[in-house]
């Protein structure tokens, strides 16, 4: 059972329901008491953890803020009630389950996401001179913005692979040592990592494929220190952090990335 089939089916008889949600699967109540196991990929985000950047967003100020606040409120008690009908909750990340034992109080078990490590396979050349973000391009979740105007002041080359709707207004954008490459498939996705100096990932995200495809790739990651992230990225061995999601936080980051530093066996080990 998904988010998006909650709200308009029934679900049929079971012995055992298995819910994968974001938002309001969890919610589902089974015919016959059926025990509901949920794979959380995070507890819904503009009510727990990213109420005050929705509200920012979507309700800035005054009345609306006020409103957006009691909807959020509202939500948490009931997501808390239905969080207690679940049987065993499953996540993907200890980011996301920190969460979930903050926010429900529940134990959860974490069954991290795979990684195909015999198609993200390491280069035998060294790599370009470029550094590489790879992601939908969401603003401001993905914090795409922010790498463009960190290597417009850096005048390196960037090269950002994913599409998104953001694309338009990036492009308007970007100087011309950042290049929007648009969607891009698996193997040139592996070419890009196999070939980058290192992948910039400024956003928090639950888990995080991009930064443990590039490692499988050799290649380090210049990542926000929040989130999946912090989980999977090694200080020093397969990458560094930035403390803040700003322009200057890259630029410092860049500047005193040193690739000489890390070992490409060592990362993907």
């Amino acid at each position: 059972i998904t988010d998006n089939m909650v709200a308009g089916e029934v679900v049929p008889p079971a012995d055992v329901v298995l819910s994968a949600r974001y938002a309001y699967a969890h919610r589902v109540r089974p015919k016959e008491a059926a025990p509901v196991v949920c794979y959380c990929h995070s507890p819904l985000r503009f009510a727990w953890s990213m109420t005050e950047d929705y509200r920012g967003r979507w309700a800035p100020g005054g009345l609306k803020a006020r409103a957006f606040d009691l909807l959020a409120g509202v939500t948490r008690a009931s997501d808390q009630r239905a969080a207690r009908r679940v049987v065993s909750y499953l996540t993907s990340s200890e980011y996301v389950a920190q969460q979930v034992r903050a926010f429900y109080h529940r134990n959860v078990e974490v069954i991290g996401v795979p990684i195909d490590t015999d198609k993200f396979v390491p280069s035998r050349s060294d790599p370009d001179d470029y550094f590489l973000l790879v992601g939908r391009l969401l603003e401001p979740y993905k914090q795409v913005g922010i790498a463009v105007e960190a290597f417009r002041r850096l005048g390196r080359r960037l090269l950002i692979a994913g599409d998104g709707p953001a694309m338009d207004e990036l492009r308007r954008v970007a100087p011309p040592n950042v290049e929007l490459l648009g969607y891009q498939t698996d193997d040139a996705l592996v070419e890009l990592m196999q070939d980058c100096q290192a992948a910039i990932f400024p956003s928090r995200d639950d888990f995080g494929l991009v930064p443990l495809e590039v490692m499988a790739c050799g290649r380090p990651v210049i990542a926000y220190g929040q989130g999946g992230a912090l989980h999977t990225v090694v200080e020093g061995r397969t990458g560094t952090f930035i403390d803040e999601q700003t322009p200057e936080a890259i630029v410092g980051a860049v500047e005193a990335f040193d690739p000489s530093t890390y070992d490409t066996r060592a990362i993907r080990e």
